[in-house]
């Protein structure tokens, strides 16, 4: 078993206490003893290694190094704007794509939705992003929004370097050919996971706060000149399992937004979040 990764949203150097699901995972689930030593991330790229210098069921005390931040840990920032599945296929979708480096994930209310997340149901996808970054090795927590209507949606998509709407139809672009067309030879500056660089601590510029601020927010990209290089940006538009109607895709058309297809099939809702988001973190 690997060592201990702990979500700390105040990580900071020196003496930490940590109460809460965390403190009990810990003191409790993986029964550490001072003297053990834990690694702390804040889910905006800051990581440090600690050690327990006290532990209880609902409190551990840790001693903390200096932390350290990374570059955003996928080349390209993607956001995906997803119709809900069903209840009990959503852990998945979120786990998931927490997984393969998403930023962020907006559920969003289309004409055909099967369900909506409600807002304890959007607090679990937010833990579940943790205890997915816990452990795949992530530095960067996905920000989870409320419910957007899709005319939101459309309206955000200008804040993105690309933005692309999935429908299958043999008419659409192939997915993986707008990616290579977008952006093929062109040198990032994320990394895989597992391998971001670091960097210095950065200072936010204009009105932009640290990614984790607040849930719902955009993701923020610190300043050129005291930080990460910014990452490319992409939103991923994916629809119900009945599919986007024609209003909804002549929507996203007038707003700019590519229609494009991912195969010749017709995937679940997860399923093809879950290739997209492959797609355009790798690809």
């Amino acid at each position: 078993m690997g060592t201990l990764r702990l979500h700390c949203p105040d990580l900071a150097a020196g003496r930490l206490v940590i109460r809460g699901a965390e403190a009990y995972h810990a003191a409790v689930t993986r029964r550490v003893h001072v003297g053990d030593r834990v690694i702390l991330f804040d889910g905006a790229g800051c990581e440090a290694s600690a050690e327990v210098s006290a532990a209880k069921p609902r409190e551990i005390t840790l001693s903390v190094a200096t932390p350290a931040l990374h570059v955003f840990d996928a080349p390209r920032r993607v956001t995906v704007a997803v119709a809900s599945p069903k209840p009990e296929r959503q852990p998945q979708l979120i786990e998931k794509c927490t997984e393969l480096g998403v930023a962020a994930v907006w559920p969003v209310a289309a004409h055909r939705g099967v369900a909506l997340p409600s807002s304890a149901g959007l607090d679990k996808w937010r833990r579940r992003t943790i205890e997915a970054c816990k452990q795949c090795g992530r530095r960067w927590l996905p920000v989870i929004s409320d419910t957007l209507p899709l005319s939101e949606v459309l309206r955000r998509s200008t804040e993105f370097d690309a933005a692309v709407m999935l429908h299958p139809t043999d008419r659409a672009e192939s997915f993986v050919h707008f990616l290579r067309e977008r952006w093929g030879g062109e040198d990032t500056p994320g990394h895989p996971p597992g391998h971001a660089k670091e960097a210095p601590l950065p200072r936010y510029h204009g009105n932009a706060t640290p990614t984790h601020a607040a849930p719902g927010t955009s993701m923020v990209t610190p300043s050129r000149d005291s930080g990460p290089p910014r990452c490319p940006t992409l939103l991923v538009l994916i629809g119900p399992e009945g599919g986007w109607t024609d209003e909804e895709l002549a929507q996203a058309r007038t707003r700019g937004v590519a229609v494009v297809r991912l195969g010749g099939t017709i995937l679940r809702t997860e399923t093809a979040a879950m290739v997209a988001c492959a797609l355009a973190v790798f690809v």
